[in-house]
């Protein structure tokens, strides 16, 4: 997902760089999506394709709009779930707002990341209490940085594109859990949910400051 507004991209996708974060932008965890045990998507190939499936396109109704996309070959034979609705919805005096339902079955750990703006200078910012925290890597893993472009193997392996995260501050609420960081490029927020089942529906107002 990308949100383009008041003529910037608000949530972003750096792309695939030809720069040294080359394995950060070739890793699920840079796009605004959810992932699944730390893992990255699989790749794809001709013969086991891994793109999404649309469900829905409604774009009848002037105010409201909704498209829907099932995900789950990215995650083949991790879940029995994994698809996305989104709704764009006109609250009156050329004001728009989204909401992004994403439905996740299957794995133990799911991650529902989000990253702002990319082209220029932006923070991540709430209301809750926070705290610091040193790394969202999981004990004994050992993460260096790539050197270059071609140095981006290394984002196969579970967790290594969170060791891309740095600035972290954490609350911890019941089942959930909120990160804000800094990633390659803009800010970002990250929703931890534990459990084979997860769910979010989250709104977006770029009208919001």
């Amino acid at each position: 997902m990308i949100l383009f507004a008041q003529c910037r991209e608000m949530l972003s996708d750096i792309g695939y760089t030809h720069t040294r974060y080359r394995a950060w932008g070739d890793a699920t965890a840079s796009h605004n999506t959810v992932v699944i045990d730390g893992e990255s998507q699989a790749s794809g190939s001709v013969s086991a394709p891994t793109d999404g499936a649309l469900r829905w396109f409604d774009c009848r109704y002037p105010r409201v709009q909704s498209v829907s996309a099932d995900g789950g070959r990215g995650y083949s034979g991790k879940t029995a779930v994994y698809r996305r609705t989104l709704f764009t919805i006109d609250a009156g005096e050329d004001r728009w707002y989204v909401v992004d339902v994403f439905e996740v079955e299957g794995g133990r750990i799911h991650d529902y990341f989000l990253h702002g703006d990319a082209d220029a200078q932006s923070t991540v910012r709430t209301g809750l209490k926070m705290e610091a925290l040193a790394t969202l890597l999981p004990d004994g893993i050992e993460w260096k940085p790539p050197q270059n472009e071609n140095d981006y193997r290394p984002f196969r392996a579970p967790w290594y594109a969170y060791g891309f995260l740095h600035n972290l501050r954490r609350r911890t609420r019941r089942r959930a859990r909120l990160w804000q960081s800094t990633s390659p490029g803009c800010g970002s927020r990250c929703s931890r949910r534990r459990g084979a089942v997860s769910s979010w529906r989250e709104s977006v107002d770029p009208a919001c400051r």
